[in-house]
């Protein structure tokens, strides 16, 4: 069995080189969109070897970004950046 010391890093590697799409509800150049992209250009700094790419996805005040996460799959592949006004209030389905 190797040391957990030289297995760590091998494992961090192996899932940190990979895409994630970090998806903005709104228009390119709005609010929102400039805070996300401000975000996937800084993120690779403390996330070594992730690839940031942002997805507009505009559409009903964010409605639309936020249910395309919902149907990816659930690996950390996909995060979103939203205003909270828009989706405090969506608490979605009941």
């Amino acid at each position: 069995m190797l040391p957990a010391r030289l297995t760590l890093p091998v494992a961090a590697r192996a899932k940190a080189e990979r895409t994630v799409a970090m998806v903005s509800g709104y228009a390119p150049g709005e609010s929102t969109d400039i805070a996300a992209r401000f975000l996937a250009d800084r993120l690779p700094t403390y996330w070594p070897g992730v690839r940031m790419v942002v997805e507009n996805r505009p559409g009903a005040s964010g409605a639309v970004a936020g249910e395309w996460p919902k149907r990816q799959p659930a690996d950390g592949s996909v995060i979103m950046v939203a205003e909270t006004g828009s989706h405090a209030i969506a608490t979605g389905e009941a």
